[in-house]
């Protein structure tokens, strides 16, 4: 690993990047410096890294030629406000903000240990990164023709503000007073809020577009075999993925359980009743249950799972993967 490299995580002070540099601090990585960067509302606070606090700069007037490594963690609007400065640079990127995520020209991080991996690359969303992993033993014994998902997601996903919105509506609502929501359009305490972005002439929301291209990109499917409905839950870290799926051959569910159990990223379970609290909030592993299998015919299999997954750990773990994989390469 080549010594010294600086790094530059931008969004250092949203729900992500804390994660992030939390994580970052404890791999021990031979790094030179590590610069702070976010927008005006938190430019100028001071962030925990490991035993230290380090200043946060303001991301727009950042030199990043000073930088080999950039991380993007926060908002994107401001990845987009300052890409054009890291790309004159000449900088390797990581992007977990979303902003390259959905350019169909930047790749999409698949962590399936292939070498040399790109030095601009995209995170994928937490739902696409978690039903990628755990998708692969099927995918290595056939195709899917037909994926349906539904996502329940937590507030951590819309940010701090979503956070403390969801907190003082329940504080309110406890109180027997209004809800008042504010990041939110309705109220999303004690309830379900059935939609994540704007709709479209197609129906779907434009965070569930993003979703299905980057399934459609990674999978080879056609987009018309992928449907995914989104929906705000009541739930400050932990999203609930519920997953049904036909594949073009028969599959061996013994063989799909197995690789479960091995893959140290995942954790499957048979009989215990996971939930967001009890088993995703805080961490990165992606907890698998309620498998279940259903013969359309003997040529096909149909097969039904439920993921829990923490996506801002999630998150950083890939990012921290990633970024291994960039210092060695």
């Amino acid at each position: 690993m080549t010594n010294q490299i600086n790094i530059a995580v931008v969004g250092a002070t949203s729900i992500k990047g804390e994660a992030f540099l939390s994580t970052l601090a404890k791999a021990n990585l031979d790094l030179g410096k590590v610069f702070l960067l976010a927008d005006e509302a938190t430019a100028g606070d001071y962030a925990d890294f490991g035993r230290k606090e380090l200043l946060v700069a303001l991301a727009a007037d950042f030199d990043f030629t000073q930088v080999q490594h950039v991380i993007l963690m926060g908002e994107p609007g401001l990845s987009e406000h300052i890409y054009a400065a890291v790309e004159a640079a000449g900088c390797a990127v990581i992007d977990c903000s979303g902003f390259l995520g959905r350019r169909d020209d930047v790749s999409l991080a698949t962590f399936m240990g292939e070498q040399g991996v790109a030095s601009i690359i995209a995170i994928p969303e937490a739902t696409t990164l978690q039903l990628w992993i755990a998708l692969q033993p099927i995918l290595q014994q056939t195709a899917i023709t037909q994926l349906h998902i539904s996502v329940m997601q937590c507030a951590a996903q819309g940010g701090k503000a979503a956070l403390e919105d969801l907190g003082q509506q329940t504080a309110r609502l406890l109180n027997f007073q209004e809800a008042s929501p504010g990041f939110f359009e309705k109220q999303l305490a004690f309830n379900l809020i059935p939609s994540i972005g704007d709709i479209t002439d197609k129906g779907e929301t434009t965070t569930e577009g993003v979703i299905i291209n980057q399934l459609a990109r990674l999978f080879v499917m056609p987009q018309p075999a992928i449907d995914v409905t989104m929906m705000w839950a009541p739930v400050f870290y932990g999203d609930v993925v519920t997953v049904s799926l036909q594949t073009q051959d028969t599959i061996d569910m013994q063989n799909l359980v197995s690789e479960w159990q091995v893959n140290p990223l995942l954790v499957f379970s048979s009989t215990e009743l996971q939930t967001p609290v009890s088993n995703a909030s805080g961490n990165s592993a992606i907890n698998l249950s309620r498998l279940r299998e259903r013969h359309m015919s003997d040529e096909t299999s149909c097969i039904s799972f439920c993921s829990i997954s923490d996506p801002i750990h999630l998150c950083a773990e890939a990012t921290m993967l990633v970024l291994k994989s960039q210092l060695l390469g």
